[in-house]
């Protein structure tokens, strides 16, 4: 009697297994879709959203998955052997081709379970691959996006790792910041995070699925084209793919720990999606809130430093309780981060620069300006009224005179079609864009690079391609005005004949420079 009870266990978790499989695949799913899963280490595809893929990636749903992962996992020095161990893992769990597998090499995005990744820096990271034209949408136009939804960790991670709980505050950011300036209209990307559940939870393998399964028919569902919630179980073939993923794919990670987590963990074979709710832009009341908490900070001292008037400076003050303002006004630093961050992402980049520089606080919440961000403002009012350049090497801003007078025309003008590869002086030099000997004009007069002491210098000497100090003749510049606008320094012949236009180039005045801090 006992062993035909016991023979029959096998069977019976068979079958409830191959029920469960087919139930899950009765919830709606995505279709037709380009999908985006981002991970943050490579044999986290395996890991936790196998399920996921080998749902997603089947020949009949249409769908274009790719996987983006934000860092190789280098913290053992195995970088290079991961990056192809991912690529392994993906093809056997259903991506096209290893093409549609990218891992990035960032040093802002380590490794580490110390380590929080800026969420600013992976929205740029987004921006940059999947919303290139963002800058030069209008905001009367629907925002546009090579990507229809994003799938990544929620805001716990599933083990609480650092780098998985940036991927959520990353990919909210670049909602946001793709939302910017296009309030009314629909976000083009969907974010689905992976639930995290209880560590109890965590390990019950397939007999978890009963309660994801009551948790999800409960849920508050939406279908549509982006349904949520997302429920896929793996049937027995399926977690064998799995778990052949981290076994042959991800050899140098099969230590004693993983295989218990590939033989108990759920998300081996089921993983439940929601989708985040994303806002298209700050609500109204988000906005008038903000300006009205903006506008009781600049008038906060104005209340308390108001004249008492001569009618009423013989009477008795009112006590504060019985008074119109029963509390002052919150300083701008006691206000809650998220609203800090609010508030920077509706600030233009001159505006960001300027907040950084007041407290530690707002540097080490607003990450240095990329140089997309850098070429979208020099299209500003501002940065034309102080005549200000993007240099690429430096990735940041330079008054016009930093730089060759070939630099700021043609091709290379502002919203020029090689803006972007526009070099200051320094930087031409030190990059060796800028070979020994050439010929630069600068401020509408000829300089020259020596080509033996290698110092840019308005003395050019007798002899092709050396300065005034290295050739043995007189100078070949004549008595002419050193500056083509507006300016009142001339140049005089009693000039030091060693003169270094690298070294007086950064010595004008800070003013209308913008550095990146």
């Amino acid at each position: 009697m006992n062993w035909t009870v016991w023979a029959s266990v096998p069977v019976l978790i068979f079958v409830f297994w191959m029920y469960t499989s087919t139930l899950g695949a009765s919830f709606p799913t995505l279709q037709n879709k380009r999908i985006l899963l981002l991970i943050a280490h490579p044999d986290d595809e395996a890991m936790f959203f196998a399920p996921t893929l080998l749902a997603l990636t089947r020949p009949e749903r249409g769908n274009h998955v790719k996987i983006l992962c934000l860092s190789s996992g280098d913290a053992d020095g195995l970088g290079e052997i991961r990056k192809k161990e991912l690529v392994k893992s993906g093809l056997q769990l259903g991506i096209g081709s290893k093409e549609d597998i990218l891992v990035v090499e960032d040093k802002n995005f380590p490794d580490s379970m110390t380590v929080t990744w800026h969420p600013r820096l992976i929205s740029n990271l987004l921006t940059t691959a999947f919303a290139p034209n963002m800058t030069s949408i209008s905001s009367k136009e629907a925002p546009q996006a090579t990507v229809d939804a994003i799938i990544t960790f929620d805001a716990h991670g599933v083990s609480d790792h650092p780098n998985h709980k940036s991927l959520h505050d990353g990919a909210h950011t670049f909602l946001k910041a793709l939302m910017h300036r296009h309030s009314g209209w629909e976000c083009p990307v969907k974010l689905y995070t992976l639930t995290t559940t209880s560590i109890f939870r965590k390990y019950l393998s397939l007999l978890d699925a009963p309660i994801t399964i009551i948790g999800a028919v409960v849920r508050k569902k939406e279908l549509g084209g982006f349904p949520t919630p997302l429920l896929f179980v793996s049937s027995p073939v399926g977690y064998r793919t799995a778990q052949k993923a981290m076994t042959t794919a991800h050899e140098s990670q099969m230590r004693w720990f993983r295989w218990g987590w590939i033989s108990l963990s759920r998300y081996m074979v089921l993983n439940d999606l929601k989708k985040e709710k994303t806002a298209a832009c700050f609500s109204s009341s988000r906005s008038a809130y903000i300006a009205q908490q903006a506008a009781k900070c600049a008038g906060e001292e104005t209340h308390s430093n108001r004249k008492v008037s001569t009618k009423n400076r013989s009477q008795k003050p009112v006590p504060r309780a019985q008074g119109l303002h029963t509390m002052s006004s919150p300083p701008v630093l006691r206000l809650p981060v998220e609203l800090h961050l609010e508030i920077v992402s509706l600030l233009d980049l001159s505006s960001k620069v300027n907040l950084a520089f007041t407290t530690r606080y707002f540097k080490s919440i607003i990450p240095p300006p990329t140089h997309v961000e850098f070429l979208a403002a020099e299209g500003t009012t501002w940065a034309k009224a102080r005549q200000l350049y993007t240099c690429k090497g430096c990735i940041r801003f330079h008054h016009w005179k930093n730089f060759a007078d070939d630099m700021r025309k043609g091709k290379w003008c502002r919203s020029g079609t090689q803006a972007h590869a526009r070099f200051c002086l320094k930087c031409g030099v030190r990059d060796a864009l800028y070979a020994p000997g050439t010929l630069l004009t600068i401020c509408n007069r000829v300089n020259v690079l020596c080509s033996l002491c290698e110092i840019l210098t308005d003395q050019i000497g007798d002899r092709d391609g050396r300065c005034a100090a290295c050739s043995p003749g007189p100078s070949r510049n004549r008595n002419c005005g050193y500056f083509n606008n507006d300016d009142d320094d001339d140049w005089r012949p009693e000039r030091a004949s060693d003169r270094n236009h690298l070294r007086d180039m950064y010595d004008w005045s800070e003013e209308g420079r913008l550095h990146r801090y």
